[in-house]
């Protein structure tokens, strides 16, 4: 009965308080839309939806996905973009993801994307990473990252390979 008591009086205290608390509100940047690449030799769909984050240096915030329909893996992660610094002429365009497929990317559940992208086609090279651990094989792969239309609908699959960077 005390339990019952002490829990009505704190959920009443975290009401009240939510009902005091002033509104706030945070301007995340401007939405760019979502853009998509294909990896040469695989059938993988990366998309990304942008939003140009607010400030002075230019940055873009990342929330991505591959998808790979033959292979029958989604990973999704969030990274961000930017003006590269060492490469003139270059997107960085880095996001980290999460897996829970039984075997893509050598079963790990946690990888690392980074792509070089050409300022001018948006196509570039990509290297994938997963670390690797005590029961998990380190995994790496690469492929062209080519710029492209996204797909509509949940079919995700390109033509260009027969199956998933993951495998």
């Amino acid at each position: 009965m005390l339990f019952k008591v002490a829990h009505g009086l704190c959920v009443l205290a975290f009401s009240i308080a939510l009902l005091l608390y002033p509104s706030m509100s945070a301007d995340a940047g401007t939405d760019a839309g979502q853009f998509c690449w294909t990896l040469t030799g695989f059938d993988d769909v990366i998309r990304c939806s942008i939003t140009i984050a607010n400030g002075a240096e230019t940055m873009a915030e990342l929330h991505c996905s591959d998808r790979s329909a033959l292979t029958g893996y989604q990973v999704l992660g969030a990274g961000l973009a930017r003006l590269s610094f060492p490469t003139e002429g270059q997107v960085q365009l880095n996001f980290v993801t999460a897996s829970d497929h039984a075997t893509a990317f050598g079963t790990n559940k946690v990888c690392s994307w980074a792509a070089g992208l050409s300022t001018a086609t948006l196509n570039g090279s990509l290297t994938l990473e997963c670390p690797g651990g005590s029961t998990t094989p380190k995994f790496t792969a690469s492929a062209p990252m080519i710029f492209a239309s996204c797909p509509t609908g949940r079919s995700a699959a390109s033509a260009t390979g027969g199956h998933g960077i993951g495998e």
